[in-house]
């Protein structure tokens, strides 16, 4: 199997992040809309978050169902609005990661579910990652069991 076309993807999930004092965020994708950070501003982020997954994602999308639209008041007050094209982002539909590529199970590469792309707002900054679990063969050939690898990679990042 071409591993080019294994780490390949046509669904994702999607999530939304709001730090840095940001508040009334709305965001459109795929026709659905969300706002957050209305009741009180964005914390900070700590180091803690720098892998962070949200604990509420949007459901399951085909790659990639238009732009993400938004907009929200900077800590400043300053009100922003930027536009994401993910096709741009995600050429090719690639995964993202850092495994080594001859290490992935070859018959299932991607493990518990499909990527998760992750837009993150903080302040003026606006980043995007993906997470992704793979399953890797252990370096032992003859322990047959797999190895879960989760990576969580920027690929995008503006600061307006």
């Amino acid at each position: 199997m071409d591993m080019n076309k294994a780490l390949k993807f046509s669904t994702h999930d999607f999530g939304i992040l709001c730090y840095g004092g940001i508040t009334n965020l709305e965001l459109v994708y795929a026709g659905s809309a969300h706002k957050l950070c209305v009741k009180s501003p964005g914390r900070e982020k700590l180091p803690s978050d720098e892998k962070r997954v949200p604990g509420f994602l949007s459901g399951s999308y085909p790659a990639f169902a238009g732009p993400v639209e938004m907009e929200w008041n900077a800590r400043d007050g300053t009100h922003l609005t930027h536009t994401i094209d993910l096709d741009e982002v995600f050429k090719d539909r690639v995964v993202l990661h850092t495994a080594d590529s001859a290490r992935i199970y070859k018959a299932k590469p991607i493990s518990g579910g499909e990527p998760t792309i992750i837009v993150e707002v903080n302040d003026r900054t606006v980043s995007v990652y993906m997470k992704v679990s793979l399953q890797l063969v252990r370096a032992d050939p003859t322990d047959t069991g797999r190895d879960r690898s989760t990576h969580f990679t920027r690929a995008y990042s503006k600061t307006l």
